[in-house]
């Protein structure tokens, strides 16, 4: 199961440039920039059946120009009973705060009625305290097939390179209708899958879930894995509800459960070392995002 979490969480960065897996908001019309804020927070659950346990707070912002866009996030984490963890020293957190920085590149066009094509690519970096050998490379490319009314298929591959191993990976994901317009419309694929309904141009609700997750470069005297890595993994079902008060901002927010939920420990030269299973726990997702 850690496996293939973790592979399917590759697919967040080979994906991230379709605006049709988006999960909800109805961009400005004509609009160059975006500004998004997103916070979040998992409550505490048992890591590996252990007793010790972990709950997560979480905040970020993105800037949009186009074609570019530029994120940064960081995930505060609390731990409980840091003597029952099965990895650490006993006596300290295993870590702190997280942090990840992004630049992506990405473009999308249909050359005729039936047939277009995406491209991108971007770099970013995870890291506790220090950046250095924190990076991840990523490419992806394919072609958009319009099968009908409202229907399109996007296939292709992306491919993503981290210290901790290089994947290639495939791109498939089938969309119907526009989250824009009024009525049902759908995402179905990875690593977002969402069942939306528009009652008009104000509100929105969407049932779905994404998959969740990153690898983050551990500090040099971590009690965990000194210059090592954590990979953390999951499913994330959530119930939200948009709300657009104004053309080009929209405020979401809903609550969320999180479950298959893994910690993965590398050492620093990137060799896998142990995993261990989280369980489930309720959360709470709220984004505000600007188009102009």
């Amino acid at each position: 199961m850690t496996r293939r979490v973790c592979l399917a969480w590759a697919l967040v960065l080979c994906l991230g440039w379709n605006p049709a897996l988006a999960g909800g908001g109805a961009p400005g019309q004509g609009a160059d920039w975006s500004v998004g804020l997103q916070a979040g927070a998992v409550a505490g659950a048992d890591v590996d059946d252990g007793g010790g346990s972990v709950a997560v707070g979480s905040a970020g912002v993105t800037a949009s120009w186009r074609w570019l866009s530029l994120s940064y996030g960081a995930a505060a984490y609390h731990w409980d009973d840091v003597s029952r963890l099965p990895f650490g020293n006993g006596a300290d957190d295993p870590w702190d705060t997280l942090h990840s920085l992004g630049l992506d590149l990405s473009h999308q066009d249909m050359v005729d009625e039936n047939w277009g094509y995406f491209a991108g690519g971007g770099l970013s970096a995870d890291w506790e305290e220090e950046m250095g050998d924190s990076g991840t490379a990523h490419v992806r490319g394919g072609v958009l097939r319009a099968l009908g009314p409202g229907l399109t298929l996007s296939l292709g591959a992306g491919a993503w390179a981290h210290k901790t191993g290089l994947r290639v990976l495939p791109v498939l994901a089938l969309n119907y209708g526009s989250q824009d317009d009024p009525g049902f419309s759908a995402t179905l694929g990875a690593p977002q899958t969402w069942l939306r309904y528009r009652f008009n141009p104000a509100w929105m609700v969407r049932l779905g879930a994404r998959l969740d997750g990153g690898t983050y470069r551990l500090a040099d005297d971590s009690v965990v894995a000194g210059k090592g890595y954590v990979r953390q993994s999951g499913v994330a079902a959530a119930l939200m509800a948009d709300w657009t008060p104004s053309p080009g901002l929209t405020l979401s927010a809903g609550p969320e459960w999180h479950f298959a939920r893994s910690l993965t420990l590398y050492n620093k030269d990137g060799d896998e070392q142990d995993s261990y299973g989280v369980d489930a726990a309720p959360g709470l997702a709220a984004r505000l995002r600007w188009a102009f």
